[in-house]
């Protein structure tokens, strides 16, 4: 039996955004800003959207549109090579239940997803901030009516804000990586990290999926 397990890019869920005019600019033509070539030192005189610097097996055009760094084979220090990453999912067979994921590095990777197979969805941190900045604002306003009513009894209070803030830092956890379907697996959706199991009676299982929302 084998694990072949596609590592976490932490890039996908938060691609760097340029000024508009930045982005515009591109004076050799190649599909990159030029902001973005030389903050990574690429030449502004070559095209460079098909070169490969630092040898991870992904293109700079790549690179610049999944937000990786054309200069270290490991944007995310994982262990795993950008090229190796997780990727996008390319098509999903609902009938047969063959998934393909198409790696960074342009390589495909297929297996069937079965009822054990494990698929969580994950909140971009720009929207798990957002949640969590709506809940400070709703544990403020919670903060001044109990401060209102304190005399009522302490004891009483006590309680009821250790099942509070418990039970808050479990949603916490749920909004930030929640359980999904099969119905999240549609063509372009981010893949954070998963998991094939290969095995001669099997064949090849998605073991786990975890997608980027």
């Amino acid at each position: 039996m084998k694990r072949l397990i596609f590592g976490a890019l932490a890039a996908l869920a938060a691609l760097v955004l340029l000024p508009a005019g930045a982005m515009a600019k591109d004076g050799n033509d190649d599909g990159l800003p030029d902001r973005w070539e030389r903050k990574h030192h690429l030449s502004l005189k070559v095209k460079q959207g098909r070169k490969d610097q630092d040898r991870d097996g992904v293109r700079n055009k790549s690179e610049f549109k999944h937000g990786t760094s054309p200069r270290d084979e490991d944007s995310d220090d994982d262990g795993t090579e950008d090229g190796d990453e997780a990727g996008t999912i390319k098509s999903f067979d609902a009938s047969s239940g063959k998934l393909v994921i198409r790696l960074l590095n342009g390589d495909e990777v297929s297996g069937k997803v079965t009822s054990k197979t494990e698929i969580e969805c994950e909140a971009s941190d720009d929207d798990f901030d957002a949640k969590a900045s709506r809940r400070g604002e709703e544990d403020e306003d919670e903060g001044e009516d109990e401060d209102e009513d304190e005399d009522e009894g302490d004891d009483r209070h006590g309680g009821d804000e250790d099942k509070d803030h418990g039970g808050r830092g479990d949603d916490d956890d749920r909004d930030h990586d929640r359980d999904c379907g099969t119905e999240a697996l549609t063509t372009g959706a981010r893949v954070h990290e998963a998991e094939l199991e290969i095995s001669g009676s099997r064949g090849a299982v998605w073991r786990e999926i975890e997608l980027v929302s």
